[in-house]
């Protein structure tokens, strides 16, 4: 019977740890998105800013 309480101890452990890491998961995603917006953003300042150099 202890032995089976164990288990179930570290079975309902197990899953809430992979529950947050599931979380911290889709927070860097979110993160990652984000940033990739921002690098986006740049880029296109950096190209409206070669194209109107070009046109002056």
């Amino acid at each position: 019977m202890m032995e089976n309480m164990t288990e179930d101890k570290l079975l309902a452990e197990t899953e809430q740890e992979v529950v947050r890491l599931k979380a911290e998961i889709t927070h860097k995603e979110n993160e990652l998105n984000d940033l990739r917006l921002e690098l986006g953003k740049a880029v296109i300042k950096l190209e409206n800013h070669k194209y109107t150099d070009k046109t002056h």
